[in-house]
């Protein structure tokens, strides 16, 4: 089992070799395996990486990630903006299953609901947001639709015992 210290090492270098990545304002501590991450960032994408980084590092039982978004000036955007350019990219990504997703925005911050028929069209939703200007924050609440109907499961089932019986 590697000790705090050793894990705290690996996190600090792999955070400062990640190429898009400014790691100068993050600070790292470790306790019994669990990683928090705080100080500040300059776009949600290097929130998200910065997290993704910590849990490639052996080790690592939790997350605790305070790190805190500071849009520099200029990355600075209104709501109605990031909305509407959050909804395009979804409609782009995602034609098929865009119209089920909807998008709510404060403080920079992107909520996303609806329904969607597979966790890849939730998952692709995210990942097109995450990386929008403005953007400091998202939170996925889409939910999956089952495609099947329980009565057309249940037929499947009875039809499948008939031809084995």
């Amino acid at each position: 089992m590697r000790s705090d210290d050793e894990i705290k090492r690996e996190i600090e270098q792999e955070l400062r070799s990640h190429p898009d990545l400014n790691s100068e304002d993050i600070a790292v501590a470790v306790r019994g395996g669990v990683v928090t991450l705080a100080g500040y960032v300059r776009s949600y994408a290097d929130k998200y990486e910065a997290e993704r980084t910590v849990k490639c590092v052996t080790g690592v039982g939790g997350i605790a990630n305070d790190l805190v978004v500071r849009l520099p000036k200029i990355d600075e955007r209104p709501d109605p903006d990031i909305a509407h350019d959050a909804l395009g990219a979804i409609q782009t990504e995602l034609s098929a299953s865009a119209e089920g997703i909807k998008v709510v925005v404060k403080d920079g911050h992107v909520t996303l609901e609806g329904l969607v028929p597979g966790h890849s069209q939730r998952q692709v939703a995210e990942d097109v947001v995450r990386k929008i200007k403005g953007v400091k924050g998202v939170h996925n609440q889409i939910q999956l639709k089952p495609e099947a109907k329980p009565d057309a499961i249940k037929e499947k089932i009875v039809d499948a015992f008939r031809r084995d019986a």
